[in-house]
């Protein structure tokens, strides 16, 4: 039996009821998942992270080997990604936004050479 935790990340634009709905529904699938434990489906909004709005999930895959596990962990993450595309939601990736306020001119503080020409003569 394999224990599979991860976090999903949600951008922070993503609406609450999609978030509300994409929680549901994943825990619909390991629910109707014939190899997930059904006493401990955890599926949660977790927390605000830095760079996304994060989901907890948390299940148990009732398998004999580590090859049938993954086997089976694979399914239900197609599963999800099938689900997050039908849902329009996006996963996150690290990001940073940089706001820039104007600011005033400022004069170059390397005073500028002007050319001078002189006529030979």
């Amino acid at each position: 039996m394999g224990l599979w935790c991860r976090l999903f990340k949600f951008t922070h634009d993503t609406s609450v009821e999609k978030i509300e709905g994409f929680v549901e529904d994943i825990k619909q699938i390991l629910e109707t998942h014939p190899d997930t434990r059904k006493d401990n489906i955890q599926v949660f909004f977790y927390e605000f992270g830095p760079h996304s709005l994060d989901i907890l999930l948390n299940f148990f895959v009732k398998v004999p080997d580590r090859e049938v596990e993954l086997i089976k962990r694979q399914r239900i993450l197609l599963d999800i990604l099938c689900l997050a595309e039908k849902k329009a939601v996006r996963f996150a990736f690290p990001t940073q936004t940089l706001h820039i306020e104007s600011l005033p001119e400022e004069k170059p503080t390397i005073p500028t050479q002007t050319a001078t020409f002189q006529k030979d003569t």
